[in-house]
């Protein structure tokens, strides 16, 4: 059975060595690697090239503008023929027998519409490895329709590489990525959850995410309030046909991920030289699709958060109110 692995490329030469290395060597050798060179104006090009002379599963699509992540994966998914999709981010690696793994995991559930995995974060500052696992374990290895069963909820996480796509399933619901480039994974991923019958969560290592990264997408936080915007109302009407618990906990999960990106870009961009902001922003550490505050005590919980607002308050606030507003219109 073949798997089409689609990496959006641009700009990554320092790390997509690690990347195509981690996906060629799999045990696991029916794949296709489409790589849609988004303009880079680095040397991954170059690599990309030299990748390709050595290995025939390995295609170029050279994109003609630089349009962003969202619709590279676009591009790559309409040349992809396997019956299942995995997109990969090109400045992280798979562990080294990701894909044998998910390949029984298919086989054993029947081939569902969505395969899940775990993955690593490895901060590129400090070079620290943290597992992500699951909040719910008594759904994984479990056939599950989110509509159906509202426990699905518990592990998702929007993030485009730690499953897989049934093609099919991409291509019959319509589900495409956006142009946005910081908000390009949150439509799909409700759309994929609100749409999907059968979703499995594995009990699979696959995915080193690497975090910290200078010039990456997700340093760089959500900008643009009228995007923010656009998405969250997009979502809000998908998640119409839920029961609300699950509604209210989507958009929370939305507005949530939103804000957090919002106010760490804003604060980053007016105040970058302050240690204090360092402080307070070197406690990130996802978990669970949110970011939460793991190495701290309640009461320094509460303060680092607080201090997050008063700092906001002071420094944009314009863009506070926005935020205050935007909670107030889209989540009861």
């Amino acid at each position: 059975m073949l798997i089409s692995v689609v990496l959006p490329v641009y700009n990554v030469a320092e790390y997509l060595p690690a990347c195509l290395d981690s996906i060629i060597n799999q045990p696991y050798k029916e794949l296709e690697i489409i790589c849609v060179d988004d303009c880079s104006t680095d040397s991954s090009s170059d690599i990309l090239t030299k990748y390709a002379e050595k290995d025939a599963r390995i295609s170029i699509i050279k994109n003609h503008k630089n349009f962003g992540p969202g619709i590279s994966r676009n591009i790559g998914l309409k040349q992809a023929k396997g019956k299942y999709i995995h997109f990969v981010d090109p400045d992280d690696w798979l562990e080294a027998d990701l894909y044998p793994k998910l390949f029984k995991k298919l086989d054993e559930f029947s081939y569902p519409d969505i395969l899940y995995f775990m993955y690593k974060t490895y901060n590129n500052v400090t070079g620290e490895h943290k597992l992500k696992e699951y909040k719910n374990k008594s759904i994984i290895n479990k056939i599950l329709n989110p509509v159906r069963n509202p426990e699905a909820f518990d592990n998702w996480d929007r993030y485009a590489w730690i499953k897989l796509h049934k093609r099919s399933f991409l291509l019959d619901n319509n589900i495409i990525y956006t142009a946005d480039r910081a908000l390009e994974e949150m439509i799909p991923a409700a759309a994929a959850y609100i749409n999907c019958k059968s979703l499995v969560y594995t009990d699979i290592t696959g995915i080193n995410y690497r975090i910290n990264r200078s010039g990456s997408l997700v340093s760089e936080g959500y900008k643009s309030i009228k995007s923010v915007i656009k998405a969250f109302e997009h979502n809000k009407k998908l998640y119409k046909i839920l029961p609300n618990d699950i509604k209210y906990k989507l958009l929370g999960f939305d507005y949530y991920q939103i804000r957090h990106n919002i106010v760490r870009a804003y604060i980053e961009n007016y105040i970058n030289t302050s240690e204090l902001i360092k402080t307070v922003l070197k406690f990130n550490t996802p978990d669970s699709g949110n970011y939460v505050y793991n190495d701290l005590d309640p009461n320094e919980y509460e303060l680092l958060i607080n201090l997050r607002k008063v700092l906001m308050a002071k420094y944009c606030p314009d863009l506070w109110k926005k935020i205050i507003h935007l909670k107030k219109k889209l989540i009861p």
